[in-house]
Parts: structure tokens; sequence; C-alpha cells
């Protein structure tokens, strides 16, 4: 619990649901019905799943990492709300008002907030660590590092927000108004913004492959290096015949130890063009220093391969093995690791460790996943989600550990302090 949820009124699950209750009464016009008006109260992890609570209001509430999946909040008031960590996806969020509110981390995946309002407001008091470094007197209303992919922002009003690595792929952000807002490092990949007005917004490290911009006032507008559809590094040229060949040259090299066949070299190039690799065995494989940003990579044979300093960003590696692998340096802002298999990898009667030092894992996902030993030194875990992870024997000398999620997660007695 944060010190600004501690200064607010706790509310009961079963309290909870009788609001729920009376304010679908109310919205029927109900005798007996009560308008839910839940303001500076503690609603964190409470369940909202597919509670109707349209136009209710929760001004400066705390929702940290509360259950609204599905939800209806349309015309709701979240004004100088904190929703850091909250699911909101698929929830009707339309014409909500959420100025001034923080929702670092939140999940709004296939949420709808058609015309909500992001403009600036006035905030909750929260210290500097818990709201990512933002001004807490700043007032902006804050998506920092939010999980918004497919969301439907049509028209918001979203002038000086900040979206600072948020996810907003496939969203569609027509008509926006998004003066001066701040999309740093955010993923745009193939999001609509036509007719956005776009003046003075900063996308500075923005990824806009694909992205639609027409009809934008762009006065002012920062695309200073931002990742588009143009290669970054040197492309993969190979034909599909000769990959194949390729890789089943990689084969019988790991099959005879290097004694036959030829090691996949895929150092330094953009692999963004093969799309998915998730059929394709990458085992001991080199691809330094490449380019795989928003790859799909679920259920990989990616065991003992050399893949250092290279970029992930926005992969999806879920039940993928890659053991005894090293990604020294790597970028994996965003991706997911669901259920992946990074224990030790055997060889003989050795071991060799997962090695994920020095790695960007900022609002990563690694839900139950098996990381026994890995050792993430230096490695930033800024808002990463390790529930239901085994990290047991596993490093984080001198890690950055902000705000992480670790429910039911198994952790060393001498690294718990760590997470807390």
């Amino acid at each position: 619990m944060t010190d600004a949820d501690a200064a607010l009124r706790p509310l009961s699950q079963s309290e909870l649901d009788k609001i729920i209750k009376d304010h679908g009464m109310y919205s029927e016009g109900s005798v007996g019905g009560a308008r839910a008006v839940l303001t500076n109260r503690n609603l964190s992890n409470l369940d909202f799943r597919s509670a109707n609570l349209s136009g209710a209001d929760f001004s400066h509430s705390s929702f940290n990492q509360a259950q609204m999946e599905g939800g209806n909040f349309s015309n709701a008031v979240f004004f100088g709300c904190d929703l850091r960590n909250a699911n909101l996806q698929k929830a009707n969020l339309n014409r909500a008002d959420f100025r001034g509110a923080q929702l670092i981390g939140a999940d709004l995946r296939g949420a709808d907030l058609n015309k909500a309002d992001l403009r600036q407001g006035q905030i909750m008091t929260f210290s500097k660590s818990k709201s990512n470094g933002a001004d807490k007197n700043s007032g902006k209303t804050l998506f920092i590092g939010a999980h918004m992919s497919e969301a439907n922002l049509k028209g918001i009003r979203a002038t000086d927000a900040d979206f600072t690595d948020a996810d907003l792929s496939a969203v569609l952000l027509q008509d926006a108004d998004l003066k001066n807002a701040k999309f740093v490092g955010a993923n745009l990949s193939n999001s609509d913004l036509s007719g956005a007005i776009l003046t003075k917004a900063n996308m500075d490290g923005a990824i806009i492959a694909g992205t639609t911009f027409a009809n934008n006032e762009r006065g002012g507008l920062n695309l200073q290096n931002t990742v588009t559809d143009d290669p970054i590094n040197a492309v993969i040229t190979h034909s599909a015949k000769d990959l194949k060949d390729l890789l089943l040259s990689h084969v019988k090299w790991i099959e005879t130890a290097g004694k036959d066949g030829v090691q996949l070299n895929l150092n330094g190039l953009d692999l963004r063009s093969l799309m998915t690799l998730h059929t394709i065995p990458l085992t001991a494989c080199s691809a330094q220093e490449s380019v795989f940003i928003g790859m799909n990579m679920r259920g990989m044979h990616l065991q003992s391969a050399h893949l250092e300093n290279s970029d992930f960003r926005d992969c999806k590696f879920d039940k993928t093995d890659m053991r005894g692998s090293h990604f020294k340096g790597s970028n994996f802002m965003r991706a997911t690791f669901k259920s992946i298999k990074a224990c030790p990898l055997i060889v003989g009667k050795g071991q060799i460790a997962t090695d994920m030092r020095n790695c960007n894992f900022k609002y990563a996902n690694f839900e139950e996943a098996d990381l026994r030993h890995v050792d993430f030194s230096g490695a930033d875990l800024s808002y990463a989600n390790f529930n239901g992870a085994n990290l047991t024997g596993a490093k984080f000398d001198n890690a950055i550990m902000t705000d992480i999620l670790h429910k039911d997660a198994q952790i060393d007695d001498d690294s718990l302090a760590l997470f807390i």
C-alpha cells in the first residue's frame, strides 16, 4: 500500500458489490437506487469486472491493481485518480474524465476511450518514486508504460498527456487533440492518427512503423530517432529456399557438434521482414546487435543462443525455451515472457545460466516464468510483472526494481527486500 492509499478511506469488496447494485438500480430509474460516488477512497485490488458504473464519480480515489476488465465506466469521473497497474481491458471508458489521473502500467488493451478527457488536472499527491519520476505537481495525465494496444482513442482530448513508453500499437487516434503530448519511446505501430492535432507533440524514439498520418496539424512535431518501416540495420535478403537451406545447415551443425554444417549467423540484421520466427529453430544461433522489434517469437527453441545487444522491444516470447542463452545489453521493453523456460541449460555434468545482464525489461511481463538462476544484474526491471514466476537463485545485483509486481512469485529470502 502506498502512502497515498493509506490516507484514503478503504472499501471492502462486499461494500463495493452493494454500491454497484445500487448504481445499477439508479441507472435504470428504479426506486431505492443511488448513484455511485466514491471520491477519496482506496479501491485498490478490488474487483469491478463487468460492473456497470456509467456516470459514477471516483475523483481522487486509488485503483492500484484493481480488476476493471469489461466494465462500463462511460462518462465516469476519474479526475486525479491513481490507476497504476489497473486492469481495464475492453472497458467502456467513452467520454470518461481522466484529467490529472495516473495510469502508469495500466492495461487498457481493447478499451474504448472515445472522446475521453485526458487533459491536465489536479492530481493526487504521489512520491516521485511512485510516479516514474514525473513532476507530482504537474497535473498531467500519465499513461506512462500503459498497455493500450487496439484501444479506441478517437477524439480524445489529451493536451499535455504523457504516453512515454506506452504500447499504443493498432490504436485508433483519429481526430484526437494531442497538442504537446509526449510519446517518447512509445509503440505507435499500425495506429491511425488521421486528423489528429500533433502540434508540438514529442515522438522522439517512438515506433511508428505502419502508422497512418493524414490531415494532421504537425507544427513542431518531434520525430527524431523514430523507428519506421525503413530498415534499421542491413536486412535479411535470403529467399525462402535459401533461408531453409541455411536452417538445415544450422540443424546439421548442432547435431554434429559443429563437425558438419554451418552455424546460423544473423548478426547485425534487421529481421522484422520475417514477421514471425516462432517456426524457425534458432538453438545456438548468433544474432547479436540485430533488430527483432515486435516479432512473434512464441514457443521457440532459443537455447544456448548469442543475442547480445539486440532490440526485442514489444516481442512475444510466451512459452519459449531460452535456457542458457546470452542476452546481455538487449532491449526488451514491453516484451512478454509468459511461461518461458529460462532456468539453467544442463550440458553434460555442468549447466549454463541464462544471461540477462544490463537488459532493459521495463514494463515486461514474466508471469508464471521459470527464471531460476537467471542473471538480471544491472538490468532495468522497472514496472515488470513477475506474478507467479519462479525466481529462486536469480541474481539482481545493481538492478533497477521500481514498482515490480510479484504476487505468488517464488523469491529467495535474501532477494525479497528488493521487491518491496
